[in-house]
């Protein structure tokens, strides 16, 4: 394995560097790049790789031996024992869906379950706009390959993509690009939930099963509000972390 321009750990992340080191090292395993029973560059070579000192690639591998995705013996190096249980993502990361899973190396079916255009009703707040102003409501579920993992609903205003039919299986915020806006940054709420039941039947899990339920406003950088969305992370799949910080005094 070499190093790549890409590979080299970013200066713009703010989580300590063994946790890049091990979503980096996860992602790989979980992409198929490093698969069951082979071994892992020495230490050395993943400090060559990723630009940190061995420090940090111990304990990066060190929590990789928690997660039980390898084996180290001694004398012989570092061993994959399997691909995750859960998918592991920083919480304060802005992706799509579709970016989320591709990042992570899973292969991914998408079910488009319907695509409205109605009025804007009780998400004219959300989006800053009149109550009768036309918006596309966008509910999909994804699968891992067969296995549901995220259901969303997506709601924003009908001009951005005016009577185009977009691939509404792809990314969101690729047709948002495609349109000329950005989306910046988003306030996320989250909190424990279950899937409608209706949505429960048809994905074809137990309405008790827990998901991870993140409703966002998403904005261009100009503070426009431009996506209203609900993302329901499964709860057995999916586990987020964030950096928190004592403030001073």
């Amino acid at each position: 394995m070499t190093a790549s321009p890409g590979d080299s750990i970013g200066e713009r992340d703010r989580r300590p560097l063994p946790a890049q080191v091990h979503e980096r090292l996860r992602s790989q395993i979980a992409s198929g790049e490093f698969t069951l029973g082979s071994r892992l560059p020495t230490e050395g070579e993943l400090c060559a790789l990723f630009g940190v000192s061995r420090v940090t690639v111990r304990e990066a591998l060190r929590m990789l031996q928690r997660d039980r995705l390898i084996e180290s013996l001694q004398g012989r190096g570092h061993f994959v024992l399997g691909v995750p249980a859960l998918i592991e993502k920083p919480i304060s990361e802005l992706q799509s869906v579709t970016e989320l899973m591709r990042g992570l190396g899973f292969a991914v079916r998408t079910e488009v379950l319907s695509v409205k255009r109605e009025s804007a009703g009780n998400h004219a707040q959300a989006l800053q706009v009149s109550a009768t102003a036309d918006v596309v409501r966008l509910e999909r579920l994804w699968r891992s390959p067969d296995d549901p993992v995220i259901y969303s609903i997506d709601i924003f205003s009908a001009s951005i993509v005016g009577d185009d039919e977009p691939d509404w299986g792809g990314s969101l915020l690729e047709v948002f690009e495609q349109a000329g806006l950005t989306i910046a940054y988003s306030h996320a709420l989250i909190r424990a939930a279950t899937l409608p039941r209706s949505i429960a039947r048809r994905a074809g899990v137990a309405p008790s099963l827990p998901w991870i339920l993140m409703e966002q406003v998403n904005f261009a950088a100009d503070d426009r509000p431009l996506l209203h969305s609900y993302d329901y992370h499964r709860g057995d799949k999916f586990e987020f972390y964030t950096l928190r910080q004592r403030s001073r005094q």
